[in-house]
């Protein structure tokens, strides 16, 4: 299982692409999709057919406004290959929606997508998929996937509930939103929150406030189970 950062951003960050993380494994997963996700997926792989599914961990525009033009090039460039777009329920509408706003009429030409609401967990060729929700001023599924013996986590947006760190219990790898230092914002998780009793191998930290991100590297540095990715970063497990 390889799990690359497509982008590690928050939502207004000038400098990193909104959080996204792809994990490529028996079916290649794209873990958000924000509205500057498109060209830095685009960039890493140039291939219509590469992705098999897009999860969606909440509404929010830096979460899911990437969509339109995703579909639109997968479109453009000749897809004809099933697509999952999974997330909790209501996906298919909110999809449905984005795509009126921004390509009226397009999504019906793209008989290949299949939604598949989450909330209660899924398995998929393989692929073991279990949710948690998170505090958070919408609402947001942290995800688990499983393949193969090798697990990894992402909270998307929000405070961790006690659900989502049962959740995250012995994995591999959490991804971590990890907004600010010190809990400052009651609805966006923050690095004093991040404590595991019986919690994952490692830690990505990422949605890190733009303004605080060079401060949590220091914080962190020569700390084994934190790491702070770039865009591009990969790690394989």
């Amino acid at each position: 299982m390889r799990v690359v950062f497509i982008g590690v951003g928050e939502a207004l960050d000038e400098k990193e692409a909104n959080t996204s993380i792809l994990i490529e494994s028996r079916m290649n997963i794209l873990l958000d999709c924000g509205y500057n996700i498109p060209n830095n997926l685009w960039r890493y792989r140039d291939d219509p057919d590469f992705l098999d599914a897009i999860y969606i961990s909440h509404f929010h525009a830096d979460h899911c406004f990437g969509i339109p033009p995703l579909l639109m090039r997968m479109w453009e460039d000749g897809r004809r290959k099933k697509l999952l777009i999974m997330g909790q329920r209501g996906i298919k509408e909110r999809v449905e929606l984005l795509m009126n706003l921004g390509y009226e009429g397009f999504l019906n030409r793209m008989n290949y997508i299949k939604f598949i609401e989450v909330d209660n967990g899924a398995e998929l060729n393989g692929v073991s998929i279990r949710t948690a929700r998170t505090e958070h001023s919408l609402k947001n599924l942290a995800v688990r996937i499983d393949v193969d013996g090798k697990s990894v986590c992402y909270s998307g947006d929000g405070k961790l509930t006690s659900d989502v760190v049962k959740l995250f219990r012995k994995s591999n790898l959490a991804i971590c939103e990890c907004y600010l230092i010190k809990p400052i914002v009651q609805t966006h998780s923050c690095l004093e929150d991040l404590k595991f009793d019986d919690g994952p191998e490692l830690i990505a930290l990422v949605h890190i406030n733009r303004g605080e991100r060079e401060k949590i590297k220091e914080v962190v540095r020569g700390e084994n189970r934190f790491i702070v990715p770039n865009q591009f970063d990969s790690i394989d497990l």
